[in-house]
């Protein structure tokens, strides 16, 4: 072994212990590990530790490395860069490699958990990128990866500069120039370069320059079929008896706390779930992945539909028959065409939720120009609209748009709606479809404080004369109702009312919020929502949207608490609060009237329910008493 100390310093000591730690004995080769930096006291140590089995084990200079390697003829060499750990077998990996190739190879290097010519997942982008799973079990499904075993020669460009093991022969044809510049880690013209797919050496980190180089350099994904039998198996490791195929956007909200849920019950239960998403701006790219995966290689980005065969590839390896379509937000219109075309070439049934009014509108929010609820127009008012202020899914007649959302929900097993409310909407538009109500489950958060059946004490202070203080969860936007809250408050100051609004999460304009005494906390983990709320201890929670809703997480939290919840009487949520006999309505006239509806928040009694979940929330399991079976 030798190492060459010179100009930086980054994981070094991390390198030599991985690299005593694996066991190379009896190989007749050399491994020089290069760092440049000068040696601090505690690599030092270990560099003596080196030396005292192996008198070679430190050359400090270029001159004396190249000396030292032409001393000892006959043996093949590995350069190891000081950024890179190795993994256990990994030198004799790479040998097979030679061994099982034709004579007259240069080079053969591993995958790198970095950038690169070899880098995997990525070729261009951070060294060292975080995945669901340890390196050490990445290289171990590499090593047993068939197209890894299996794979004809892969050849590459040039000798890359992280690991590479070096044939004897045509180390002693370069010359001392160009023997020089494999260890400076330029680049050396010449001989046949292979890589070893079964191998990958974690590469820990990369120099900000290597960086920004990299950042610019234009990458292609060289092995493909390496690549997507890593993804493959990656994803194997989650897989159960049973698996689902989840079609949905990335965009968080109400949707993702859904479905991240409905993933991990159904996991629970043996069913594996996994998530086909739309990635990029033309709306016709996917990337298939499970719940915790993390930066895919070939599965990160498919495009349809010159991707259907791997797309159809994958779900078969991973045993999936069947789809569950919750949102197609994300996707063109032109995609989505595309998504349902796939589904009926590869033979999949699929069930659909509708968490929101996507099918009878592009806008998807029920939203004018002025975002406002639009009243539904008929077909020419909606054409206009759409002309007018686009839509979430590009220029789109709103003609076609139903009717491409009349063949999807045609061709559905089943069709879940949140709510009646919904389920009323769609059978206007869609007469022809019959909508099952489907609650969504109730949160194990929601279910854990309902049995723990303490209600919540409004603030203490109110009724000492004090502000009543009104709470707004989440986002508060401009659909959510951030300019009535935003009128509301300004109303409360003018008037010297008693009133204090709180904002738990985020609003549209939090400076315009804070100015008209709007206090907001910030943005939160939805796990942390009830633990907030309780310490805000608020008199009443605001539900202050401004179009009708489809669903709401909140408002199960504020029944699950105990809380007085208000709201406009529209949509799902006033449906809800009708049911559960709770809460307080405020008629649709007060939107446009902040003194009206402070003068309701004033006057409205000071209740404290008893914790609550609605009882169609409640599910034994999903298979059979939300599904009725899974193909």
């Amino acid at each position: 072994m030798i190492v060459r100390a010179g100009i930086r310093q980054v994981f070094t000591q991390a390198v030599l212990q991985r690299l005593m730690d694996a066991n190379v004995d009896g190989e007749d080769f050399q491994i020089c590990v290069l760092t440049r930096w000068p040696v601090r006291q505690r690599l030092r140590r270990d560099l003596k530790r080196l030396a005292s089995a192996n008198p070679d084990a430190w050359r400090r200079t270029l001159p004396g490395l190249l000396k030292l390697i032409a001393d000892q003829p006959g043996r093949d060499l590995i350069i190891l860069n000081d950024t890179c750990l190795v993994p256990n077998g990994w030198a004799s990996r790479l040998r097979s490699t030679i061994r099982q190739s034709d004579p007259g190879i240069a080079t053969v290097s591993p995958l790198t958990t970095g950038t690169g010519t070899t880098g995997y997942p990525l070729q261009s982008g951070p060294d060292d990128p975080e995945l669901e799973i340890d390196w050490p079990v990445l290289d171990r499904l590499a090593s047993e990866a068939d197209d890894a075993r299996q794979a004809g020669p892969i050849h590459l460009p040039h000798a890359p500069d992280s690991c590479v093991y070096v044939t004897r022969g045509w180390f002693e044809s370069l010359g001392k120039w160009r023997a020089a510049s494999l260890f400076l880690g330029l680049p050396v013209s010449g001989g046949v370069h292979l890589l070893a797919p079964q191998v990958i050496v974690r590469k820990c980190a990369s120099p900000a320059a290597t960086w920004k180089r990299r950042q610019t350099m234009e990458t292609q994904n060289n092995f493909p079929s390496i690549c997507f039998s890593l993804d493959l198996a990656r994803l194997r490791l989650a897989a159960g008896n049973r698996a689902v195929l989840f079609v949905t956007h990335g965009l968080g909200g109400g949707t993702e706390l859904h479905v991240t849920d409905m993933a991990r019950r159904l996991e629970k239960e043996g069913t594996s779930v996994f998530f086909l998403r739309p990635v990029g701006k033309d709306g016709t790219a996917v990337r298939l992945a499970s719940l915790d995966t993390r930066q895919m290689s070939v599965l990160s980005r498919l495009q349809l539909p010159s991707d259907f065969g791997i797309l159809a590839a994958a779900l078969r390896e991973l045993g999936i028959s069947f789809a569950h379509i919750h949102h197609l937000a994300g996707f063109s219109a032109k995609g989505i065409e595309l998504i349902m075309q796939f589904m009926r070439e590869a033979g999949f049934p699929y069930d659909l939720t509708l968490h929101d009014h996507t099918a009878i509108c592009p806008r998807i929010l029920l939203l004018d120009g002025n975002g406002r609820y639009c009243g539904e127009p008929d077909t020419d008012g909606c054409r206009a609209c759409i002309s007018r202020n686009g839509s979430d899914f590009g220029q789109v007649d709103i003609a076609e748009w139903r009717s491409i959302w009349s063949t999807i929900l045609e061709g559905a097993r089943n069709i879940y709606v949140p709510s009646l409310y919904l389920q009323s909407r769609i059978n206007r538009y869609f007469p022809a479809i019959r909508p099952i109500f489907r609650s969504h489950p109730v949160l194990e958060s929601d279910r854990a404080l309902v049995v723990s059946r303490r209600p919540t004490a409004p603030d203490e202070h109110a009724s000492e004369g004090r502000s009543r203080r009104i709470a707004i969860l989440g986002a508060l936007v401009g659909h959510k109702g951030f300019d009535v809250v935003l009128r509301c408050a300004a109303d409360a100051r003018i008037r010297r009312l008693p009133l204090e609004f709180v904002v738990i999460g985020f609003t549209a304009d939090d400076h315009a919020a804070n100015r008209a005494g709007i206090r907001v906390t910030g943005a939160f983990d939805p796990q942390d929502l009830s633990a907030l709320i309780l310490q805000e201890r608020p008199s009443a929670v605001l539900f202050a949207s401004i179009v009708p809703e489809t669903y709401s997480y909140t408002l199960s939290t504020v029944f699950a608490l105990g809380l007085m919840p208000i709201a406009f009487d529209t949509g799902a949520v006033a449906e809800r609060l009708r049911n559960a006999g709770r809460g307080h309505l405020l008629p649709l006239c007060l939107i446009d009237n902040p003194a009206g509806i402070n003068d309701r928040l004033l006057v409205l009694p000071e209740t404290c329910y008893t914790p609550f979940a609605e009882e169609a929330g409640f599910y034994p399991d999903l298979e059979w008493s939300y599904y009725g079976g899974i193909p």
